[in-house]
Order: structure tokens, then sequence, then C-alpha cells
């Protein structure tokens, strides 16, 4: 829910609660470099599950890459709680650099019970692959593009030794920008443009890996490929295979396929093209032969070299084991065609649990597969075997061995029939066999990168090349004919790879306060688009929070980089606080086009929410030392006291003071009803808090009853006594005499707290925005996309903040988790938003948007109705008036009960927070029925 202020019946909105057990966390660890202390973060709402992170623990000091020593440790305690720089590298756009040399760092993640901390955990060691340039994973070198970097840098090229030495000591800058990506002008597979792999030196790497495999065969060894591995790279070489309306040709196959074989002439393109096109005869679909694109890459540059790996360690292996697998779960990537299976590197986010940390974009089928990836991959780290470990599999995996090929099969489904067998065996023979026999061809032309804008790409006749299998290459050909030309480029010159010739623009040093600079990131992989992000500008200067000052500006250049601590907080196991008072910094983005830095964007501002964790002051002030009968001396104590005793006592912030909150919000609308205003609600805004009150109301297997609802109610009415828990009670159970059912009861809870704590303030809101404004719009919304959130009911809407995703263009961003009809949503309120910040109308802007907004006005309450399907009937009237009639009138005018009590929170763990008597006074509401106890106060209140 977005709006401009937060205004209630009794007590309104809570962003979190906590458990009363308190979760393991290392705290301060001592390693052999000296004392760390990372940040506890908790891995659910209400559990205590939780995982200590430590960021940036030096392991090697290294001015430079060469030589890196062991790091000498360091005094004190090292706060490991932010990211280091990465390896030095090459943007996408290859015009600079960014990251830095000193880059030797470890991050680590040690996942945490309820109980004491993890001990004896399996270790896992990520390596990040990047091919040593951009996105690709494969490994094969290509000398040739050490000639032409060496030649760009001014090293030797005749002598590899000698080149190897002084590339070593090149800048590093210049020598990661020798070598760039001329997407514009490839003649041959992209693969050939993106590898700089490592060559043999003699020293960092002595030899061949598959000659080095007998160095570590007795070490177990788990290796596999995905089903479509190679798509990423097939879509750069033939974008027609992302486009159902655009088709290929067998000679767009053969033209790619003669890129992959140079090295053996018209035989090895015509027989590579010949077994990869025997299905056709049977099916020339278009999708078999986009699948054929794919399969050929993903067979050259993944599967086939996995297979080698795995036949080379168990050829060397005594006593370890080598296990092999196929993951073949479909991509979730929406903008991939239907048939595509799992592309390179989507197993990652199975292995790593991303189902889990991220439920909206993934589904149940995709928590079991990840759950079992989890289970072997942690069992392999433990013991060395899948199968033996503390978690169980769905199937048992058998090893790996040269004579069967076993493999386990990853999907959605797995069990005994998940072992197979033999995995494309034939393309293998091919590949190992029929073409490696084939004689080389001699004077093959050799892919390098084009020398400038330009210079065409080059042969180099000083090395034998390499293809990305195998160690020849030759000239591709034609199949029209016997000669040996170069390859016939694509007829239709719309097949290359997507590029722009303008480099992306960005803002780079900026002044302001004083000069900054933050980090320019690509938006997509081909595309200029790009967003400028400067992190943790500081806006004032605050010892305390009391009287902040502004900030004074600062010397030089503020690298903008990093985000600040949070503002001083409770966690949410309330032993302890995180954050600072030192915290009044902004963040900033700024989109950015592929032509010109972008100028008069609207700005919008975030400020985030939390509810200040709210508490009694009264008790607050009790627990900090501070008087409590007089309300200014109070505050003026409250102010001083010290920050982390206070925040730990619950502090609640709407307390009358003579500046920062001089009067009740509503009677300072006056003050700021000139500026227009937009706010909203949710349909189902108080579901997360509704679920904490009456937990059954998220599982199907339990049943509301009638004293339970009266109860709630009992506890949002107790200023009223019995006649306000009866009224509420009637108005709100007057459906259920048609429709009893169980889903019909429990929308009523949700809708209960909805209404209290949000519908019902944000109507105020904004009726009294339209009673002071003069010549200032005000607009309304209800958001009615049902929530993604896989644990919740099927009747669900639109839980707290689920707007807030679609503002911010999540489905674009994370597009995985979201549907088409998401995107829709999302850009509708994108352009709503944007037009609203620049011109204070949401129709007029920038942006196209799909119906017309009206205002909202105090006689139809006009609002509009944000679903997947927005037309001219989306302004709607007077949404639940009965009841904001009944909260507003009828409820307000009825007597209120002396004495009533007030919720407050335990004074420490002994203490229970106070309940109403349980009798028919007028302290306490009561049952219906009967004299059983009264209710305890709901969350919101409680809290």
């Amino acid at each position: 829910m977005l709006r401009m202020g937060h205004l209630g019946l009794a007590v309104v909105g809570l962003a979190c609660c906590w458990a009363l057990v308190r979760a393991a966390k290392l705290g301060a660890v001592y390693t052999e470099g000296g004392f760390v202390e990372g940040v506890n973060k908790k891995l659910s709402f209400l559990g205590n599950d939780s995982v200590d992170i430590f960021k940036g623990i030096p392991f090697a000091t290294a001015k430079t890459l060469e030589n890196p020593q062991r790091h000498p440790g360091w005094q004190g305690t090292l706060k490991a709680t932010d990211f280091k720089e990465t390896c030095l590298q090459i943007t996408l756009n290859p015009d600079s650099t960014y990251g830095d040399e000193d880059c030797l760092y470890l991050n680590i993640w040690v996942p945490q019970g309820s109980k004491q901390v993890s001990q004896d955990s399996p270790v896992m060691v990520w390596i990040y692959g990047g091919s040593f340039y951009i996105g690709s994973s494969n490994e094969v070198d290509f000398f040739n593009n050490y000639l032409y970097v060496a030649k760009k840098v001014g090293c030797p090229q005749d002598d590899p030794t000698r080149m190897a030495k002084c590339l070593k000591v090149a800048d590093p800058r210049a020598l990661t920008l020798a070598y760039t990506i001329p997407w514009a002008k490839r003649e041959y597979p992209a693969i050939y443009y993106l590898n700089t792999g490592p060559v043999v030196d003699g020293d960092f790497i002595p030899d061949d890996p598959l000659n080095l495999f007998a160095n570590a065969a007795d070490i177990d060894y788990l290796a596999g490929t995905n089903d479509m591995d190679g798509y990423f790279l097939a879509a750069l070489d033939m974008p027609s295979i992302q486009d159902s309306n655009k088709n290929i040709t067998d000679e767009d196959f053969y033209n790619l396929v003669t890129g992959f074989t140079m090295t053996k002439g018209l035989d090895g393109a015509r027989a590579a093209f010949d077994i990869y096109t025997e299905s056709w005869a049977q099916d020339s679909s278009q999708e078999t032969k986009k699948k054929t694109v794919v399969d050929l890459e993903t067979d050259i540059l993944f599967l086939m070299p996995t297979e080698k790996a795995l036949a080379q360690h168990r050829a060397n292996a005594r006593r370890a084991r080598t296990y092999a697998y196929l993951f073949s779960v479909p991509s979730r990537n929406p903008d991939f065609p239907t048939w595509i299976g799992a592309d390179h590197m989507e197993e990652i986010a199975y292995v790593f649990g991303k189902p889990f940390a991220n439920p909206l974009g993934y589904r149940a089928q995709d928590r079991k597969v990840s759950k079992a990836m989890i289970a072997y991959w942690t069992n392999f780290a433990r013991t060395g075997d899948p199968n033996n470990g503390f978690s169980a599999v769905p199937t048992h995996w058998y090893p790996y061995a040269t004579d069967d090929c076993s493999y386990l099969d990853i999907t959605k489904k797995m069990g005994s029939d998940s072992m197979k067998r033999h995995l494309r065996t034939k393309f293998y023979q091919f590949w190992t066999r029929t073409y490696e026999a084939l004689p080389t061809v001699a004077n093959a032309p050799t892919p390098v990168p084009p020398l400038d804008d330009s210079e065409d790409a080059s042969v180099s006749p000083l090395a034998a090349p390499v293809s990305p299998l195998l160690d020849s290459e030759a000239t591709p050909v034609s199949p029209l004919d016997d000669s040996e030309a170069a390859p016939v480029s694509p007829l239709n010159h719309s097949e290359a790879a997507p590029t722009s010739s303008a480099y992306e623009s960005q803002l780079g040093t900026v002044y302001t306060g004083g000069f900054m600079e933050g980090v320019n990131k690509k938006l997509s992989l081909l595309g200029n688009d790009s967003v400028d992000i400067f992190k943790g500008i500081p806006f004032a200067t605050a010892k305390t929070l009391e009287n902040p000052q502004r900030h004074p500006g600062w010397q030089g250049t503020l690298k903008a980089t990093d985000f600040k601590e949070a503002c001083l907080q409770i966690t949410l196991n309330p032993d302890s606080t995180y954050g600072d008072e030192d915290c009044l910094y902004l963040n900033i983005w700024v989109p950015q086009g592929s032509k010109q830095v972008s100028q008069d964007s609207p700005v919008m501002v975030w400020i985030y929410g939390g509810s200040f964790y709210i508490g009694s002051s009264n008790e607050v002030a009790k627990k900090v030392g501070c008087p409590q009968d007089d309300p200014t001396r109070m505050a003026k104590c409250l102010k001083v006291a010290n920050p982390w005793a206070l925040t730990l006592a619950y502090l609640y912030p709407w307390e009358k003071q003579e500046y920062f909150i001089p009067d009740d919000p509503l009677n300072l609308f006056a003050n700021a009803a000139d500026i227009d205003y937009l706010a909203g609600t949710n349909d189902m805004d108080g579901c997360f808090l509704a679920a904490l009150d009456m937990p059954s109301i998220q599982d199907s297997n339990k049943n509301i009853t009638d004293e339970d609802f009266y109860n709630l109610v009992a506890g949002f009415t107790m200023t009223k006594g019995l006649d306000g828990a009866r009224a509420a009670f009637d108005i709100y159970t007057e459906s259920w005499a048609q429709d009893s059912s169980q889903e019909t009861k429990k929308k009523t809870v949700v809708n209960l707290e909805m209404d209290i704590l949000f519908l019902m303030p944000t109507e105020k809101a904004l009726a009294q925005h339209r009673a002071n404004a003069r010549r200032a719009r005000t607009y309304a919304y209800l958001f009615s996309m049902p929530s993604r959130m896989p644990i919740y009911p099927k009747w669900m809407g639109a839980d707290h903040a689920d707007d807030l995703q679609y503002v911010f263009g999540k489905p674009f961003a994370t597009p995985l988790g979201y549907r088409a009809q998401d995107r829709k949503v999302s850009k509708a309120m994108i352009a709503y938003w944007t037009n609203f910040a620049r011109t204070g109308d949401p129709n007029n802007g920038f942006s196209a948007v799909p119906t017309h907004w009206y205002p909202y006005a105090t006689d139809d309450c006009s609002y509009l109705d944000i679903t997947k399907k927005m037309g001219s009937d989306s302004m709607k009237q007077h949404w639940r008036t009965k009841f904001f009639q009944f909260w507003t009138g009828t409820y307000e005018a009825l007597p209120t009960v002396a004495n009533a009590p007030t919720p407050v929170p335990p004074l420490d763990d002994s203490e229970a927070a106070p309940v109403p008597p349980a009798d028919d006074s007028e302290a306490a509401p009561v049952l219906p029925a009967d004299d059983s106890p009264a209710p305890q106060m709901p969350a919101a209140i409680g809290f």
C-alpha cells in the first residue's frame, strides 16, 4: 500500500513480528586472520532459522594478481558486512572496466537453527563463472586472441613464454580493454569472441587440464550439464530461434556448422551437418530445426567437454567416485520459446535454494526439485556420496562408469527411472571418433576480434588455431560445391546478434554537495539501456537523530557505491538492535537511454515503511527512567535517552511534540492540501496481520467459529465495550446468513483487519485532503491483483505491500516469477505513477495509460480498480462504503467505556500483556453466547 500518511482508528500499521525463542547465531568468530563479525539474517517471518553472513574476508594480498601472498591478518574485529570489489573486468559494452585487482576476498554463509549454532557442517566452495570475460562457461582457449591482446598492449607475439610474462605485468586496465567483442562484425560463432581463457604458461597452468586429472583423481567428482545448455549462445548466433515468426533454413544451419568445423574443411562440415539433420527427414518443423541449433551448440560447448572430463576422472580414479547428471527442468524465463529446456546456469538457482528464498517466482514442483538438489549436493559435500548424509533423497544416484555412462536425470518427477545411460552417445562418438579421424585442413583462418571499428577480423598465421572442442581448425565451406571457400554468410543479415553502435549514456561524476560517483549498470545483455546508481549520499549529519543538521558537503569525489547502515532499530527477535543513528543517506537510481543522459525526469521519493515498531510511550518512559506524569517532560527526556535502550523499549512515534509532530496528523492536512495526492489500499491488505491473530485462516484443514471471530472483534473494540463488539460482529457477519462457508468466514477475518488498519485510515486521509485542497487533485486506487505467494490460500487477494513490486517494475526485473499479465499491470502502474510524479496527474505525462483515472470526490469516492484487465469499467465508486460509515458514524457514536484496558508490551519475559476481565462488565467486551474467557489483543494492538 502506498500513501502519504498513517492515520488510524486505534493503532495502525505493522510490518513485522517476532518469535519468543531466540535464534542461534555466531556473533564474533576467531579465524586464522583474526576476529570477524558479520550479520545474522532471519530466513522466515516467524521462525527462528537464520543465516550468519560474512562478506569481504581477505584471504590473500595482491597489489597485482601476479604472485599474491597469504594475508597477514588484522588487529581488532573485522566488520565483515560489505562485499568488496569484483576482480577487474570489462563492462558489457566494452568501453570501460570496473572492479579492482584487490579482489581476493571470501564471502561466507553459515545456516543456523533455532537452538544452537551449526557445527561440522559440509562446506561448499562456489567459484564463479564468466569465461574470464562475460556470461559464458566455456574453458577452451584461442591462442590467437592472446596474440591480438599482446599486439594491443605492446607485448612480443613471436615467443609464447615472453608474451605470457609481458602480459602478466602489463597495465591491467589496458589489458582488460584490449579485448573487445565485435558484436556487429562477427563472421564466426559467438563463442570464438567471448573466450579469453587462460593459456598453458608452465606456471599457473602447467599443462593441458586433461593431462592433469591424475593429480586430483582421488577426489570424489560430480559434474553435469543442462539439457539445452547452449541456448544462450545459439540465440546470439541465430536470433531467429527465439522468434516464432521467423524461420531458419538448411543453409542457415549449414553456415553455423561450418563455423564450428573449420579445421576439417568440407568433410567436417558435411559430416556434422548430416548427422544433426538426420531427424529432419521425419520432422522438418521449425521447432525441430531450432532445437537442433541448440543441440549443436550444447554438444560442442558443454556436453562433450563434460563427458570428456567425466571419462578422464573415471579412468584416473582409484577409490574416488564419479557422478554425472543432466538437469532437465524447463526454463522459467517467460521470454523463451515454449519448447526450451534448461538453459545455461539455470540449475544454479535450484542448488542454492532460490525457489524457497523467492517463492513468488516458483511453483511447488520447483521447490521439490530444489529440495532434492540441495540434498544431493550437501550430502556429496559432506561424504563424497550424494546419497549419504543428513538429507533424504528421492532416488539412489548410481556412480558414473565408462561402460554405461550412467547419469541422474533431474526433472520435476524423480524416482527409480531417473537413472539413465548413454546421453547423446551417437553425437559423442561422432565428435570424439568420426570427426577427429577426418584430415585437418592446413592454413585455416583464426577468428580474432577487429583491431578497431574500421578493421575487419583478420587471419593470423602465427599459431595453429583451436576449435571450441577439438585441436584443429579449417576454412568452412558451403555445401553447394567442393571448394574450400570461406563460409557463406546468412542471406538475411537480420540474423546477426543485435547490437548498437552507440555506447550507452551514463552520468559519471556528478556535482551535488560535492563531487560524487556511482556505478552504471546495464539493464540487458545486448541493449544499451542502463541505470546510474548512487548509494549512501549523506543529506544530513546527526550524532543522534535529535535535531539533525544539513550536511556541509565533502572534499574530493565521494564514491557512492555502497549502502550505509540502516537506522537504529530492533531485530525481529527483540533481544538486540542493529543499525545506527548515523543513517541519514540517500540512494538514487537514474535510468539512462542509449543516446544521452536523462534530463527533466520525474522524481519519486521512496520513504520506507516499518511502522516504527509500535508500543506504549508511557511504558517506554518507565523502562528508560523518564517521567510519565508530564507528556512534554516525558517527550524531552525520551529524546535524549540512550538510543539502544530506547529502541529496545518499543518506541511509539506518534507523541505530540513541539516540532516533529506538533499535532494529530488529521489536523495537519491543510498544511499540505495543495500538493496533489494519490493513495490507496490493497483488497486484502490485512491478511498478514489477520494470519498472526488467527493462523487457521491459512489452513484449509482448520475451521474458524463464530466465537473465534467474536473474540477477534472484541479485541479491536475494547473502548466501546459490549455494544461496540456486538455491533461490529453483526455487520461483518451479515453475509454469513447466505454463505457460511469457511472461505467466506476467513475472508471476513481479513476484511475486518484490512478495514480497521488500512482502508479506514486511507479513506479518512483522502477525505481530509479533498476537504482541504483548493486546486490540488486527489486520486484513489484499489490494488486487486491476487498475491503471487504460493503459501497463501487460493481465495487470497492482494496482501499488504503486494503493490510495491508492480510500481517498481519487479515483473520486468525478475521475469521468471511473473506472467505476461503481471508485466502488463506493472507497465500500467509505472505509467500512472511516473506521470503523477511528473505532472500531478496520473493520466498526463510521457507514458500511455490503459484508461483514464478520474479524481476522487467525497460524494462518489471514485477509485481506480487495478486488475489484470483494465479499461473504462476500471473506475468504480463507494468501495465498502457500508463499513466506512459504520466505523466513522455508528461505531464512533457509541458511548466510550471508562477504564478500558490499554494494551502494552510486557515489562519483561515474566509479565504477560494484560487482558480484559472475563465478565459482563463494561470494561471489556464479552462473548454473545457465554462467559468464556475474553480475547487476547490482536497483533496490531498487542505489539
